[in-house]
Protein backbone atom coordinates (compact mmCIF):
# COMPACT_ATOMS: atom_id res chain seq x y z
CA UNK A 1 0.00 0.00 0.00
CA UNK A 2 2.82 2.39 0.90
CA UNK A 3 4.49 1.58 -2.43
CA UNK A 4 1.33 2.50 -4.38
CA UNK A 5 0.99 5.79 -2.51
CA UNK A 6 4.66 6.54 -3.14
CA UNK A 7 4.26 5.79 -6.90
CA UNK A 8 1.19 8.05 -7.12
CA UNK A 9 3.10 10.87 -5.38
CA UNK A 10 6.06 10.46 -7.74
CA UNK A 11 3.78 10.56 -10.81
CA UNK A 12 2.07 13.74 -9.56
CA UNK A 13 5.43 15.32 -8.79
CA UNK A 14 6.75 14.57 -12.26
CA UNK A 15 3.60 15.76 -14.03
CA UNK A 16 3.46 18.85 -11.84
CA UNK A 17 6.96 19.85 -12.89
CA UNK A 18 6.19 19.86 -16.59
CA UNK A 19 5.95 23.32 -18.09
CA UNK A 20 4.99 24.53 -21.54
CA UNK A 21 6.35 28.05 -20.88
CA UNK A 22 2.98 29.69 -21.54
CA UNK A 23 0.54 31.90 -19.68
CA UNK A 24 -2.92 33.32 -20.36
CA UNK A 25 -4.10 32.76 -23.91
CA UNK A 26 -1.25 30.34 -24.63
CA UNK A 27 1.24 33.17 -25.11
CA UNK A 28 4.87 32.40 -24.24
CA UNK A 29 6.35 33.79 -21.05
CA UNK A 30 8.25 37.05 -21.61
CA UNK A 31 6.39 37.92 -24.80
CA UNK A 32 5.04 41.05 -26.44
CA UNK A 33 2.21 40.33 -28.84
CA UNK A 34 -0.82 41.93 -30.45
CA UNK A 35 -4.37 40.99 -29.60
CA UNK A 36 -6.19 40.06 -31.68
CA UNK A 37 -3.38 38.82 -33.91
CA UNK A 38 -5.56 38.80 -37.06
CA UNK A 39 -8.13 41.47 -37.98
CA UNK A 40 -10.21 41.53 -41.16
CA UNK A 41 -12.12 44.63 -42.22
CA UNK A 42 -13.28 46.59 -45.26
CA UNK A 43 -11.69 49.75 -46.64
CA UNK A 44 -12.71 52.80 -44.54
CA UNK A 45 -13.76 50.60 -41.58
CA UNK A 46 -11.89 51.08 -38.34
CA UNK A 47 -10.61 48.63 -35.74
CA UNK A 48 -8.16 48.35 -32.89
CA UNK A 49 -5.47 46.01 -31.65
CA UNK A 50 -3.73 45.98 -28.30
CA UNK A 51 -0.06 45.44 -27.57
CA UNK A 52 0.04 42.95 -24.70
CA UNK A 53 2.89 41.76 -22.52
CA UNK A 54 2.64 38.24 -21.09
CA UNK A 55 4.48 36.66 -18.21
CA UNK A 56 7.23 39.23 -17.78
CA UNK A 57 9.34 37.99 -14.89
CA UNK A 58 11.66 41.01 -14.71
CA UNK A 59 10.56 44.20 -12.94
CA UNK A 60 10.43 47.20 -15.28
CA UNK A 61 9.63 50.85 -14.64
CA UNK A 62 9.23 52.06 -18.21
CA UNK A 63 9.65 51.22 -21.86
CA UNK A 64 9.95 52.76 -25.30
CA UNK A 65 9.27 51.17 -28.66
CA UNK A 66 8.30 51.67 -32.28
CA UNK A 67 5.40 49.94 -34.03
CA UNK A 68 5.39 49.93 -37.83
CA UNK A 69 2.85 49.10 -40.53
CA UNK A 70 2.22 49.49 -44.27
CA UNK A 71 0.53 52.90 -44.54
CA UNK A 72 -0.82 52.10 -48.01
CA UNK A 73 -3.09 49.41 -46.47
CA UNK A 74 -4.00 50.94 -43.09
CA UNK A 75 -3.61 54.28 -41.33
CA UNK A 76 -3.52 55.08 -37.65
CA UNK A 77 -6.52 57.28 -36.81
CA UNK A 78 -5.49 58.47 -33.34
CA UNK A 79 -2.66 58.36 -30.89
CA UNK A 80 -2.31 55.03 -29.05
CA UNK A 81 -4.02 54.74 -25.68
CA UNK A 82 -1.96 53.51 -22.71
CA UNK A 83 -3.17 50.24 -21.21
CA UNK A 84 -3.32 48.83 -17.69
CA UNK A 85 0.14 47.22 -17.39
CA UNK A 86 1.80 50.20 -15.69
CA UNK A 87 -1.27 50.95 -13.57
CA UNK A 88 -3.37 54.08 -13.41
CA UNK A 89 -0.54 56.57 -12.88
CA UNK A 90 1.66 56.06 -15.91
CA UNK A 91 2.99 58.80 -18.15
CA UNK A 92 2.98 58.12 -21.88
CA UNK A 93 4.26 60.02 -24.88
CA UNK A 94 3.62 59.07 -28.47
CA UNK A 95 4.23 60.41 -31.93
CA UNK A 96 2.59 58.91 -34.97
CA UNK A 97 3.94 59.30 -38.49
CA UNK A 98 2.49 57.71 -41.63
CA UNK A 99 3.72 54.23 -40.90
CA UNK A 100 5.31 54.35 -37.43
CA UNK A 101 4.18 54.91 -33.87
CA UNK A 102 6.95 56.02 -31.50
CA UNK A 103 5.87 55.50 -27.89
CA UNK A 104 7.33 55.75 -24.39
CA UNK A 105 5.50 54.74 -21.23
CA UNK A 106 6.82 55.06 -17.69
CA UNK A 107 5.58 54.72 -14.17
CA UNK A 108 5.65 57.78 -11.88
CA UNK A 109 8.60 58.01 -9.45
CA UNK A 110 7.61 56.62 -6.08
CA UNK A 111 5.54 53.82 -7.60
CA UNK A 112 6.88 50.28 -7.66
CA UNK A 113 8.24 48.66 -10.83
CA UNK A 114 5.88 46.21 -12.52
CA UNK A 115 6.05 42.72 -14.00
CA UNK A 116 3.58 40.05 -15.08
CA UNK A 117 0.98 40.48 -17.81
CA UNK A 118 -1.21 43.29 -19.10
CA UNK A 119 -2.02 45.66 -21.94
CA UNK A 120 0.73 48.11 -22.87
CA UNK A 121 -1.34 50.18 -25.31
CA UNK A 122 -4.21 50.04 -27.80
CA UNK A 123 -3.84 51.17 -31.42
CA UNK A 124 -6.70 52.53 -33.53
CA UNK A 125 -6.56 52.35 -37.32
CA UNK A 126 -8.69 52.31 -40.46
CA UNK A 127 -8.45 50.35 -43.69
CA UNK A 128 -7.14 52.33 -46.66
CA UNK A 129 -6.94 49.84 -49.52
CA UNK A 130 -7.28 46.10 -50.02
CA UNK A 131 -4.33 44.01 -48.97
CA UNK A 132 -2.59 42.52 -45.97
CA UNK A 133 -0.64 44.59 -43.49
CA UNK A 134 1.77 43.35 -40.86
CA UNK A 135 1.86 45.41 -37.65
CA UNK A 136 5.03 44.70 -35.70
CA UNK A 137 7.51 46.02 -33.18
CA UNK A 138 11.00 46.97 -34.26
CA UNK A 139 13.23 44.84 -32.02
CA UNK A 140 16.17 47.24 -32.33
CA UNK A 141 13.99 50.11 -31.03
CA UNK A 142 12.52 48.25 -28.02
CA UNK A 143 13.92 49.46 -24.69
CA UNK A 144 12.91 48.48 -21.15
CA UNK A 145 14.09 50.46 -18.12
CA UNK A 146 14.45 49.93 -14.39
CA UNK A 147 13.41 52.52 -11.76
CA UNK A 148 16.81 54.26 -12.00
CA UNK A 149 16.23 54.85 -15.74
CA UNK A 150 18.90 52.33 -16.71
CA UNK A 151 18.15 50.13 -19.71
CA UNK A 152 17.59 46.48 -18.88
CA UNK A 153 19.73 44.52 -21.31
CA UNK A 154 19.65 40.91 -22.44
CA UNK A 155 15.95 40.52 -21.73
CA UNK A 156 14.86 37.80 -24.12
CA UNK A 157 11.36 38.90 -25.13
CA UNK A 158 9.51 36.96 -27.81
CA UNK A 159 7.86 39.40 -30.22
CA UNK A 160 4.76 38.53 -32.27
CA UNK A 161 3.06 40.55 -35.02
CA UNK A 162 -0.54 41.14 -36.04
CA UNK A 163 -1.95 40.80 -39.55
CA UNK A 164 -4.56 43.28 -40.69
CA UNK A 165 -6.50 42.10 -43.74
CA UNK A 166 -8.43 44.66 -45.77
CA UNK A 167 -10.96 42.93 -48.06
Amino acid sequence: MKTNILLVCIVFAILGCESDNTVQGHQPVNSLHFSPDVVTLSPNDSARVSLVISGLSTNIFGMSFQIVCDSTVISFISEPEAGDFFGQEEISFSRTTESTIHMSITNIQGNAPVNGSGTICTLYFSGQSEGDCLIHLLRDELRLYNSAGIEIENLDLELSSAIIQIR
